[in-house]
């Protein structure tokens, strides 16, 4: 963007839009895109140039090619860099390998889109903009489409305009508008950073899942889209004598108190139109990262170290995350043991994409992590253990007793309670 603002880029907007487009390949290949974005923006700087200069601007169109080269070529060193993936061999080969892999992820399993069930990898051409249909809040929405108007309004001013100057003039008359279009290379840009990368995964019916989260970085163009369109939108309101702040500070307070409600779960939000995060339950993926199950952890910690219990023991934990219930160590804050069988663990934390606490009769509910009604984790403790009276809401229970405890030894992290005296080796 900065570096569209003149015909031709300063060094220092080309060296940061070179490390900015490095940043954006190195941790998603299709971060390549920007690419296309850089040379078609230049090549509406190029059309400014040769509109007014004409046969002297070959200094500028060299000027402008020298920059596109540097740019590309920082970003490529600063990919190669912050990527260890392509520092293992010919970079390009590398690159090549993970985008053809991540382009065609074999990854495939049910999910729910509007009430409906879908495979990953067989959806239809519409599904990015259904989810950003109940996902982007409704106002947000609103100015898109105020945006889309705008656009096509311009547009057909534009080309009657053009087509009036075309038939007074010939193809000389075309040279202002042509003009016209590459000097709103900016906003142009834009609407490509938008347009391009979603119709390619529209098109290539790409393996989507977890609602936007793989399109998340059109959001913040998205946003520009939709505050222009307010920016345009401001002289009518006051017209009619509606106070823009008035509009802004509402949406505001609209906006945060929903946030509020659902911290920490800020991302499982959907608007009106499906129906609010309630109406939504069951019918989207919500807590697609098991978010929830964090939550229930805190507060499951909480009440135990209330209770004195992690000064006395350390009782064991199972947190349900699909394939990764192993790695959850970073998460625990407390002298937990890690237990991978829901029938030999004192607690068991379930999220929305795994239940696996389900058919197991010692477990039973202690606590839940709900949102607007609907519940996002579910806490299960084991009826026979020392620990179930603690982990329940309410008043702060009694300490268990230091017998049926079980000792934390970091050198036996599945370490079992000790075997009755009568089933024990002799000394």
């Amino acid at each position: 963007m900065h570096m569209a603002r003149r015909v031709v880029p300063s060094w220092t907007a080309t060296i940061f839009a070179g490390l900015a487009m490095g940043l954006a390949i190195a941790p998603r290949t299709g971060g390549v895109i920007t690419h296309c974005f850089l040379i078609c923006t230049m090549l509406l700087s190029g059309t400014v140039a040769l509109i007014v200069r004409g046969r002297r601007a070959g200094p500028q169109l060299l000027a402008i090619a020298a920059r596109v080269t540097a740019a590309i070529a920082i970003s490529w060193a600063a990919a190669i860099t912050l990527w260890p993936w392509l520092q293992i061999g010919n970079p390009f080969l590398q690159f090549k390998i993970a985008l053809v892999h991540f382009a065609t992820l074999p990854l495939d399993f049910e999910f729910h889109h509007w009430g409906e069930k879908l495979w990953t990898n067989a959806l239809p051409w519409s599904y990015i903009p259904q989810q950003w249909l109940a996902r982007l809040p409704v106002a947000f929405l609103g100015l898109l489409a105020l945006a889309a108007f705008f656009a096509f309004a311009k547009i057909l001013r534009l080309g009657r305009v053009s087509l009036e100057r075309f038939k007074k003039q010939g193809v000389q008359g075309l040279r202002h508008s042509v003009l016209a279009v590459a000097r709103s290379r900016r906003i142009l840009l834009v609407w490509m950073a938008v347009a391009a990368p979603i119709g390619f995964l529209m098109i290539q019916h790409a393996t989507l899942y977890d609602g936007v989260r793989h399109t998340l970085f059109v959001i913040p163009m998205l946003a520009l889209l939709a505050g222009w369109s307010f920016i345009r939108l401001r002289p009518h309101l006051e017209r009619f004598g509606v106070p823009p702040g008035a509009i802004e500070g509402t949406y505001l307070i609209v906006a945060i108190t929903n946030l509020v409600a659902l911290h920490p779960l800020e991302y499982i939000a959907t608007n009106a139109i499906a129906g609010g995060t309630a109406g939504s339950y069951g019918r989207f993926e919500l807590d697609y990262w098991g978010a929830a199950a964090t939550e229930a952890l805190r507060r499951l910690e909480g009440r135990l170290d209330a209770a004195g219990l992690f000064a006395h023991g350390s009782p064991s934990i199972l947190v349900c995350i699909p394939y990764r219930e192993h790695m959850v160590r970073p998460m625990l804050h407390k002298n937990w043991r890690l237990e991978l069988d829901p029938k030999k663990a004192d607690f068991v934390i379930e999220s929305g994409r795994s239940r696996c606490a389900a058919d197991v009769p010692q477990l039973v509910l202690v606590d839940e992590v709900r949102r607007h009604g609907r519940t996002f984790a579910w806490t299960y403790g084991n009826k026979g253990g020392p620990f179930i009276d603690a982990a329940r809401p309410g008043p702060v229970a009694q300490q268990p007793d230091p017998a049926r405890v079980i000792r934390f030894s970091p050198l036996a992290e599945n370490a079992r309670p000790p075997a009755p005296s009568h089933e024990r080796e002799p000394l």
